[in-house]
């Protein structure tokens, strides 16, 4: 057997991240909008949230245990193809998103519930436009995906490639905190991990993660508010017509998306064709308490949440 990233190594890595970091976001700064009102400071907090307790981590381990740089965290060069594939892929996928976000607004709503983005500063001028665009553009991106789309993915690899991409995303969409936006984060992630494991490389998905949050930042500057609250319904209630148009699409665009992905799975195979050896499932107990433990502080930050 070789030794190599694993699904207990995963899940340990993500618990130490998820908890360090609610435990720095809920006591340590529960005032997010004093956070905000210096994003000089909040570029320093969100360093060394990303940086420290995302990747430092990992990195140690890897260290520590002598694994491949490459294999853990997959940096394999991939081509030009690959990378416009990807963005196209993701493109695409935005229709299912539409689709997604609709039908969490008609979910909530009928649970007497108000579709609630996650909060994030704004930008007001170019000075702030480009603090804003290193903290939420390009920090997070690189962190997120080094410890989601590389060593998670890595780690729960040896259970198979569609297992790999549905765990990563679903602790991804716990690791944000929002009830609301769990679908959305978990199907985006999920096209993400796949993205990856197609194409046997973490840059696109850095790039796709960059490419979108950088985008979120210069819309919501451009519009002077929230770019993700724009596209909820003012007054809480779905768009039924939006949520018929986008749900019809899905299908076509997720086939379209399933086609895309061979296609670069075809370019890459014969490239990045991993040998690698990861222990089989036997080999690693226990590997689903620290998801667990997760489960259940999110479920417990929730009912703390919905008390206050």
């Amino acid at each position: 057997m070789t030794k190599g990233m694993n699904a207990i190594h995963a899940g340990w890595l993500f618990l130490v991240s998820y908890i360090s970091g609610n435990v720095l976001s809920t006591f340590i700064f529960p005032d997010k909008q004093q956070l905000y009102a210096n994003l000089g400071f909040f570029l320093l907090y969100v360093a060394f949230a990303q940086i420290g307790l995302n990747v430092v981590p990992s990195v140690v381990l890897t260290s520590s245990k002598k694994l491949s740089w490459v294999s853990v965290f997959k940096f394999r060069k991939v081509t030009w193809c690959t990378m416009l594939l990807s963005i196209l892929i993701y493109a695409v996928s935005q229709i299912v998103m539409l689709f997604i976000h609709q039908a969490t607004e008609i979910i909530s709503a009928a649970l007497g519930r108000t579709y609630q983005v996650s909060i994030y500063p704004i930008a007001t001028d170019i000075t702030s436009l480009v603090l804003l665009i290193v903290a939420i553009g390009v920090i997070p991106p690189i962190c997120e995906e080094l410890l989601f789309r590389g060593v998670l993915l890595t780690g729960y690899e040896q259970k198979g490639r569609w297992f790999a991409a549905a765990m990563s995303s679903v602790l991804f969409a716990l690791f944000h905190d929002n009830p609301y936006r769990l679908l959305e984060l978990f199907f985006a992630a999920w096209v993400s991990a796949l993205i990856v494991l197609y194409a046997r490389s973490i840059w696109p998905g850095i790039v796709i993660h960059m490419a979108t949050n950088v985008s979120y930042v210069i819309g919501s500057y451009m519009q002077g508010g929230d770019l993700v609250k724009s596209i909820s319904s003012p007054s809480g209630s779905p768009d039924y017509i939006l949520l018929g148009f986008s749900g019809a699409a899905s299908i076509p665009a997720l086939y379209l998306c399933m086609l895309l992905l061979r296609k670069i799975d075809k370019i890459e195979r014969p490239r990045n064709h991993s040998k690698d050896i990861y222990p089989t499932s036997s080999d690693i107990k226990y590997w689903q308490v620290p998801i667990l433990i997760s489960v259940c502080w999110f479920i417990f930050e929730m009912i703390m949440i919905n008390k206050t």
